[in-house]
């Protein structure tokens, strides 16, 4: 673990220089969310860098996962903010990106652990 904390923390100092660099481009800010995600902090922080990448490009459905994971419960976040999000991917209806269907996953496996049907081989 202290090796993961290691390099998270690289990878953070990283991801900021990146960024500082030019701004304008949103794949650090949507690094930085990962990281955010192995390091936890305050949810202001992911939101921050959140913004960032959407400001950048309203289309990056890598952020749009990252934060919908990070606000999962198993992580740093809680059921309602979590699916208030995904309620607001929905309403994106960018399905250009795919926004809306970024939910899927995450709700079929919230189904399964609530005792909904077993999936079946194909």
């Amino acid at each position: 673990w202290a090796v993961f904390r290691d390099g998270l923390g690289k990878a953070r100092s990283l991801f900021e220089k990146a960024w500082k660099t030019d701004p304008s481009h949103p794949r650090p800010a949507a690094e930085m969310l990962m990281v955010l995600l192995g390091q936890g902090g305050e949810r202001a922080e992911m939101e921050t860098w959140f913004r960032r990448v959407m400001e950048t490009d309203p289309d990056h459905s890598d952020a749009c996962s990252h934060k919908l994971e990070w606000l999962a419960p198993r992580w740093h976040g809680e059921a309602p903010d979590q699916l208030l999000f995904a309620q607001q991917l929905l309403r994106t209806r960018n399905w250009y990106a795919g926004l809306p269907l970024l939910l899927i996953p995450d709700w079929y496996r919230v189904a399964l652990r609530k005792g909904g049907p077993d999936p079946k081989p194909m």
